[in-house]
């Protein structure tokens, strides 16, 4: 994801459709959606079929409640490509996001069967999306998204790492496990994209553990 213009940070170009999305993606998982449905609509206004464009406003949308608006965008979205599995995976948030858990879980589990190598991010999206209802009921739903992100090829980093700690918390003996194919899959990853502060805390509580069962 690219940054140029002011107000574009190093590395954004706003002059083309793909750079306005790409910079109200980036504006997004900052938190700041009202700046993101900004670049949207710039984007939609050069290219008006810009699916990309639709799903992810319909995603910025639905963070701020807007529902019935995200609805008709990524209605737009699908209806150009059906096929791609973000467009699913952000249909399935709306749905869970107006309280129809089977609808939007169903739509999630499509999402992974069209796109088996980003299921890990598929389903940590769908445990996230089903946390924040906030209900207790959906506690089961929730650990067995984690579960399927954290078996997904490639597993789910985050995914791992919340079971591992989730589980050695209720003095599961996986959760040990989890933590060290955590441990494994940053270790993979290059230098600069290890989360090196959550990696000390997995060893930390690695040793904890083996301490309690007096392994030295």
């Amino acid at each position: 994801m690219c940054l140029l213009a002011l107000g574009a940070e190093p590395g954004f170009d706003d002059s083309t459709v793909a750079g306005l999305v790409a910079h109200g993606q980036v504006l997004a998982e900052q938190g700041n959606h009202a700046a993101a449905l900004e670049k949207y609509d710039k984007a939609l206004a050069r290219d008006g079929d810009s699916a990309d464009a639709h799903a992810w406003k319909a995603a910025s949308l639905i963070a701020l409640k807007r529902l019935d608006d995200a609805d008709t965008e990524i209605h737009k979205a699908l209806k150009a490509n059906g096929d791609e599995f973000t467009y699913q995976m952000i249909a399935g948030r709306l749905q869970i996001a107006r309280g129809n858990i089977e609808e939007g879980s169903a739509l999630y589990e499509q999402a992974a069967k069209l796109s088996p190598r980003n299921a890990g991010k598929i389903y940590a999206d769908l445990a996230a999306t089903l946390a924040e209802r906030k209900d207790e009921k959906l506690n089961g739903r929730i650990e067995s998204a984690l579960k399927s992100a954290a078996s997904a090829d490639p597993p789910h980093l985050d995914a791992l790492f919340n079971l591992g700690q989730s589980y050695v918390s209720a003095g599961k003996p996986e959760g040990k496990d989890y933590l060290k194919r955590y441990l494994d899959g940053e270790s993979k990853l290059p230098e600069d994209q290890r989360d090196k502060q959550k990696m000390q805390l997995a060893r930390k509580i690695i040793r904890a553990v083996d301490i309690l069962n007096g392994i030295k």
